[in-house]
């Protein structure tokens, strides 16, 4: 995998505008858990989505269209927790249920054969 650091840049600040925009926008007492999750998790899948790059062409299109997917997720699960009120364990395992799956499905699609 090959990194672009301007996209790399660009996909971080995107997630960082993000994250303020839950943060701002939550009214629960949760609200800096709620935005340093969304941060990491919108960032990881959005660096590998637009950062990253690929030597082979299949490579490229399966992990971009894996990372944009579990980011749509993800957006949306922040927006449904953000929404409503929820308690620290529910918020942390759920996002790390998502966020491990995702880390996994990265690893099956570009282990070699």
């Amino acid at each position: 995998m090959k990194i672009n650091p301007v996209t790399t840049a660009i996909a971080i600040a995107i997630s960082a505008l993000i994250a303020y925009g839950f943060y701002s926008f939550n009214d629960n007492a949760l609200k800096v858990l709620l935005s340093i999750g969304s941060f990491v998790i919108l960032a990881i899948c959005l660096v590998f989505t637009i950062g990253g790059r690929y030597d082979y062409y299949a490579t490229n299109v399966n992990v971009r269209s894996a990372s944009l997917f579990f980011f749509v997720i993800g957006f949306a699960s922040h927006l449904i927790f953000s929404l409503l009120q929820f308690t620290i364990p529910v918020y942390i395992v759920t996002h790390c249920i998502l966020l491990l799956l995702y880390l996994l499905t990265l690893y099956k699609i570009t282990r070699p054969i």
